[in-house]
């Protein structure tokens, strides 16, 4: 038999341009492998890192693991970050060096052990957002007025608090993402943390016994009311005091940031101390308020889509410090 050709002995120049579009393809698959609030992070710490490098002038791309060393240690003892925070740093490091094909600094001896030091010293427990629990949720859409803002958060508040939505759940929601039926709603969820694939969750969302607390009845009036027939459920409608609204065909989706912000303005206006509350505070509010109620771990756990009961177990413990406490029946 004669030699073998190379495969790049017979590519024609329609082949090139097959294979290039291809590879352009491949890059636009890889982009959506994370959320854009992932990215968002990873790039942010990667700035912060580099402006820090180059302030001492050290190089940073590829970084020498003498230098992430130094900066994991800027960030705990200078910075007193926490070792979520840090970890997340690491990680864009490594991300940045690895999309290059650059050596990953992160895996050095000197860092994996002053990582672990590091660890050791700060502990590595997450600090959660403090639940928004339902008694105290009433008393936020009691205080809620009846104004075009007003009405679009309070139906935020109870859909986000219903649904147990995370906040990138509840940023997507969309007008076709909600069909009415008589026993209240069936939100589809067509993408979340933990199905990154957008295989899709059906929830039902049954009517609440007072219309005032109905997720379903204040989601309908505030969509006749927005006259929403497409697109984002939650829209950008200007900052309080402002009377500006989008207008229908250029509205925006509300950034993450303002669901924390909606969230601890109504709070506040209902006489709250915002502290320790944030986007999560919603979902967090459901399962500490369901585990209180002793509602099965299975049926919570479904409503709420987690994969596993270890983080919901978190909530479930909180909840019920003090209703399945064994001192109840000694003391």
């Amino acid at each position: 038999m004669g030699e073998l050709l190379k495969s790049g002995d017979c590519l024609s120049e329609n082949n090139t341009k097959t294979l290039s579009t291809l590879d352009e393809r491949s890059k636009d698959f890889q982009k959506r492998l994370r959320s854009e609030a992932t990215k968002e992070a990873y790039s942010s710490d990667w700035k912060a890192f580099t402006d820090w490098a180059s302030g001492l002038d050290l190089d940073f791309l590829p970084a020498r693991p003498s230098t992430v060393r130094r900066y994991i240690t800027h960030l705990a003892h200078d910075r007193g970050r926490a070792a979520s925070t840090i970890s997340r740093a690491l990680t864009s490091i490594r991300q940045a060096h690895q999309t290059l094909e650059l050596t990953n600094p992160t895996i050095s001896p000197e860092v994996v052990e002053t990582w672990k030091g590091i660890k050791r010293e700060l502990g590595t427990a997450q600090k959660r957002a403090k639940p928004l629990l339902l008694a105290d949720l009433r008393k936020v859409i009691d205080g809620t007025r009846p104004t075009f803002l007003g009405r679009r958060d309070a139906a935020l508040l109870l859909v986000g608090w219903a649904a147990a939505l995370r906040r990138s759940e509840i940023i997507a929601l969309d007008f076709e993402h909600v069909e009415f039926v008589p026993e209240g709603m069936i939100i589809t969820i067509p993408k979340s943390k933990t199905d990154q694939e957008g295989e899709g969750y059906r929830l039902g969302i049954p009517l609440a016994r007072e219309e005032r607390f109905c997720p379903t009845k204040r989601l309908e009036k505030w969509i006749t009311l927005a006259r929403i027939e497409s697109g984002p459920l939650f829209f950008a409608i200007g900052t309080p005091g402002k009377k500006w609204i989008a207008k229908i065909d250029e509205r925006r989706r509300i950034a993450p940031r303002l669901v924390n912000a909606i969230i601890k303005r109504r709070l506040e206006r209902a006489g709250f101390t915002a502290r320790g509350y944030s986007g999560h505070s919603l979902r967090a509010g459901f399962v500490t308020s369901a585990a209180t109620q002793e509602m099965p771990e299975y049926l919570i756990q479904i409503h709420t889509r987690h994969r596993t009961t270890k983080v919901l177990r978190e909530y479930i413990r909180q909840g019920n410090l003090f209703t399945l406490n064994p001192l109840s029946t000694l003391l």
